[in-house]
């Protein structure tokens, strides 16, 4: 990838640097100091948790965490495919854990329903960057019973079954 703010993943190339983000390009942090030769880098590479950086005369290669000193920055898987997994615990009282995962940035709507069909929450219902991610559904003011819970995005639809125990 050539510089001029080139975005690979979650890294930017720039004409004063490479920078990281863990937030889908809302904040991007420098990682420029621990990259020897930066004005001479040509092109840049995120690959198998490691990063190579190319000059015109050599290839450099680092893992990641010997470039990120706070490991909390790094997140290097992207979905394939959508996923919904299953809530968890299940049965819960009275909150429960949904996770998903979204391989495109598309509109994506998570909601819950009770077991006659009627829609009794939604969770997410907003554009989704390319990612994994974790919401907390909280059934204090619902009865004990059966819940569905049903993702949909760019033609991708699934519901999950999830019991909630009072």
């Amino acid at each position: 990838v050539k510089s001029g703010n080139t975005m690979i993943g979650s890294l930017k190339f720039g004409g004063s640097g490479v920078y990281r983000s863990t937030n889908n390009g809302i904040v991007w942090t420098n990682i420029t100091d621990n990259l020897p030769f930066i004005n001479e880098i040509s092109k840049l590479l995120l690959f198998d948790n490691k990063i190579y950086a190319a000059t015109s005369s050599k290839i450099w290669k680092r893992n990641l965490n010997e470039i990120i000193t706070n490991q909390n920055l790094i997140n290097l898987s992207f979905p394939e495919k959508f996923v919904l997994l299953q809530n968890y615990p299940n049965p819960f009282n009275p909150k429960t854990i949904i996770n998903y995962q979204c391989p495109v940035s598309a509109d994506l709507k998570l909601r819950v329903f009770d077991v006659h069909g009627s829609e009794v929450a939604t969770l997410v219902n907003k554009k989704q960057e390319v990612g994994k991610y974790s919401i907390e559904f909280d059934g204090t003011n619902f009865p004990s019973g059966i819940y569905f819970y049903n993702i949909q995005s760019a033609g991708f639809s699934e519901t999950k079954r999830m019991i909630l125990i009072k």
